[in-house]
C-alpha cells in the first residue's frame, strides 16, 4: 500500500511505502517502519527525525528527492536504519545521530554526515554518484562488504575523515575509485581492505586485517602502519609513504613485489 503526506503533519511513519509529497513538512515523534520511503514528489518536501530515543527502520529504498530534506536534528540512542539509500538533495544529521545502513549508498546531492557512526552491513553493496559528486562520512564501520565504484574521481572522492573501521574477518571494503581517510585512523579489525585505484591515508593505518594494493593501484600513508598484512602484489603500482615507513615491519607485513 502507499501512503502520501500531503501536509504539515507529526507522526509515526506506517508500515507501507511512504511518499512525503512536494511543500509537506513531517517530523517524527514515535517509532515508525516503512517499505520504500520517498522525500519529495519532485523538488521539495522535509522529513524530520526530531525526538530522541525513537526507532525508524526503513526497509526498502529511501530516496531523497532534489530540493527535499531529511534530518536528524536531535541525537538519540534509538535505530535509524536504512536499506538503500538515494541521495539527490539534502542528507543532514547536525543531531550527530548513529545511522546503520543495509544497501547501497548513492549520493548525488548534499550529505551532511555528522559525528554519528556509520555502520554498514549489507552484503556485496556498493557507494557510488551519477553526477561526480562527493561523499564524506564522518564515521564508517563497515560490518558487511562494500565496494565505492569508480564514480570517484579526481577531487570529487570519497572520504572519512575520522574512523574508518573494517570491524570482522568477513567484512571487506573495496576501493575502484579515489577514496581517502585524511585524518582518519584505519582500522582493520580482521577484515580485509582492497585498493584498486588511489587511496590515501594520513593518520594510521592498523589492525589485525589486511590491506591489498592491488595492480595498477596508488596507496599514500602519511602516518605509521602496524596493520597486520601489508600486500603490494603487481607491477607497476605506487606506494608513497610521506613518513617513516611504518614500525619497520615489526607487523607480520609482505610486500610482495612481482616484476
Amino acid at each position: 500500500r502507499d501512503y502520501k503526506v500531503t501536509g504539515v503533519q507529526t507522526c509515526a511513519l506506517p508500515i507501507y511505502n511512504v511518499t512525503i509529497v512536494d511543500g509537506a513538512t513531517v517530523s517524527i515523534t514515535a517509532a515508525a517502519a516503512c517499505t520504500n520511503l520517498t522525500i519529495g514528489g519532485g523538488t521539495s518536501g522535509i522529513l524530520n527525525f526530531n525526538t530522541v530515543n525513537i526507532n525508524i527502520t526503513v526497509t526498502g529504498t529511501t530516496t531523497v528527492s532534489s530540493g527535499a530534506q531529511i534530518n536528524f536534528t536531535t541525537t538519540t540512542t534509538g535505530v535509524r536504519q536504512f536499506a538503500d539509500v538515494i541521495v539527490n538533495g539534502t542528507w543532514g544529521n547536525t543531531g550527530n545521530s548513529t545511522v546503520t545502513i543495509t544497501g547501497s549508498i548513492t549520493n548525488n546531492g548534499t550529505f551532511t554526515s555528522g559525528t554519528g557512526l556509520y555502520t554498514l552491513s549489507g552484503a556485496s553493496k556498493t557507494i557510488s554518484t551519477t553526477n561526480g559528486t562527493a561523499l564524506s562520512i564522518g564515521s564508517v564501520t563497515v560490518s558487511g562488504s562494500y565496494t565505492v565504484t569508480s564514480s570517484y574521481t579526481g577531487a570529487n572522492i570519497f572520504s572519512v575523515p575520522t574512523t574508518l573501521t573494517v570491524s570482522t574477518a568477513t567484512s571487506a571494503l573495496v576501493n575502484n575509485g579515489t577514496a581517502s581517510s585524511a585524518t582518519a585512523t584505519v582500522t582493520l579489525a580482521g577484515g580485509l581492505l582492497t585498493n584498486n585505484s588511489v587511496f590515501t591515508v594520513t593518520t594510521a593505518l592498523t589492525g589485525a586485517g589486511g590491506f591489498t594494493n592491488a595492480a595498477n593501484a596508488t596507496l599514500n600513508i602519511g602516518g605509521t602502519s602496524t596493520i597486520t598484512t601489508l600486500t603490494a602484489t603487481a607491477n607497476p603500482r605506487s606506494e608513497e609513504h610521506t613518513s617513516e615507513l611504518q614500525s619497520p615491519c615489526n607487523l607480520v607485513c609482505r610486500l610482495l613485489l612481482e616484476k
